[in-house]
């Protein structure tokens, strides 16, 4: 076995790999509160440049002339770095035009003490000046609707993908920016996570209409976060062609969603949950196009329309992850016939009916031997607190008989 990563039910092990580990500092040196990071291709080796933490000038050292030869910008902050301040660090960096990825990161937005016109007319200046940016990442803030109306007619033609997706919105805000005309160029877009009850109560005195009507057709890859849509919401849906990944957390009726999925001839990864209704999920499944490879599937079915809907699941994927199917014997045993010969990852996630015990070692005997399952590289395994460590002992034990199986993670749900 390549590599083996075991998460026992009462110990759940996450390792973090940090950008600062590439750093060639000495242990007792304390890094800068706030820090830039630049990374140049195909190195990938990092730079850093230090924030004066008093004033918030830069100060780049001896190292200014390696800017023009870099891509990437990363800004991240502490605590103090406030909004006011790095709109003021920004357009010294926007006059590097060689930037294509710019990544904002943990900014602390403190609206109440901001000076509204020149701040704001500050930061439109300096995002106007990436001329070049083909890749913009904004994650771990709260997206405020000022900066929504700046963010938009900004981005330059050349922006290529734009990921809002580690960031909370607030409904309204969301509507703008679907609403907005993003660039033609775009072929990514994340969205971030908005509440369902406020988006929905925003439809109650109009007629609902489709939110993604004014998307760039040609995207390739569309992540709508875990705000729900319903049917109305993602009629637009068919106009995406080129689309070959979808994220979506959908509200509506599943016969419409089969309709709505089936012109989607390139897609190959589908991450749906569909918890609203649990009929016609069959549907669903027969109408995902055959160059579908990799499928994430949540949905709470009870165990016969889970058995149901495993074996209209395509057979040909590589990649599989169930979440909140009640998996019993006979689902599981048709799981395994199915997939277990072209399977190269696999996950179940909070499935397992009635008996974890019997149905988990069902899968896990099944897996430990090689022959079963001569493709799976990856196992992803979370079940509830029934097994005991020396249980979940076992079973890893079971599989280190499997030689092609190279990541292994198995997690008591209590502890996520």
């Amino acid at each position: 076995m390549k590599k083996l990563v075991a998460t026992l039910c009462s110990l759940l092990i996450s390792t973090t790999i940090a950008c600062a580990s590439d750093l060639s500092h000495s242990p007792d040196e304390e890094l800068p509160k706030y820090n830039l990071c630049l990374t140049t291709p195909p190195s990938g080796n990092r730079i850093y440049f230090g924030i004066d933490v008093k004033t918030h000038s830069l100060s780049w050292g001896q190292r200014m002339q390696d800017l023009d030869e870099l891509n990437s910008l990363h800004i991240f902050s502490g605590q103090n770095l406030t909004f006011t301040k790095f709109v003021e660090v920004l357009p010294k960096l926007s006059k590097y035009t060689n930037f294509s990825i710019l990544r904002l990161e943990q900014l602390t937005y403190d609206f109440k003490f901001i000076p509204h016109a020149e701040t704001f007319q500050a930061l439109e200046l300096a995002l106007r000046k990436f001329s070049n940016l083909k890749k913009l990442v904004i994650d771990n803030n709260h997206l405020d609707q000022r900066i929504i109306r700046i963010l938009a007619p900004t981005l330059p033609d050349t922006l290529e993908e734009l990921d809002l997706s580690g960031n909370t919105i607030d409904p309204e805000e969301l509507l703008s920016l679907l609403s907005s005309d993003l660039p033609s160029s775009l072929r990514t877009l994340k969205l971030p996570n908005a509440p369902l009850k406020s988006l929905i109560l925003r439809f109650t005195s109009n007629a609902p209409q489709d939110l993604l009507s004014k998307l760039p057709s040609g995207l390739h890859v569309l992540d709508l976060g875990t705000t729900e849509f319903n049917d109305i919401e993602i009629q637009n849906l068919p106009q995406f062609t080129n689309l070959t990944t979808l994220r979506l957390t959908y509200s509506g009726k599943n016969k419409e969603l089969a309709q709505l999925i089936s012109p989607l001839s390139h897609l190959r990864e589908l991450d749906l949950a569909s918890e609203k209704d649990t009929q016609n999920m069959d549907a669903v499944m027969q109408a995902l196009p055959i160059s579908l490879q990799t499928l994430k599937l949540e949905n709470w079915l009870d165990e016969k329309q889970t058995e149901s809907l495993i074996q209209s699941i395509p057979n040909d994927l590589t990649a599989l992850y169930l979440r909140g199917l009640k998996i019993g014997d006979p689902a599981m045993e048709s799981l395994i016939s199915i997939f277990s010969h072209k399977i190269k990852s696999l996950g179940v996630t909070d499935c397992f009916a009635y008996n974890d015990k019997r149905v988990l070692q069902i899968l896990i005997s099944a897996v430990a031997v090689s022959e079963n399952f001569p493709q799976l590289q990856e196992l992803k395994v979370r079940y509830s607190n029934d097994l005991t460590p020396t249980d979940t002992k076992n079973l890893i034990n079971q599989l280190k008989l499997n030689t092609t199986l190279q990541d292994l993670s198995l997690s008591n749900s209590s502890e996520i």
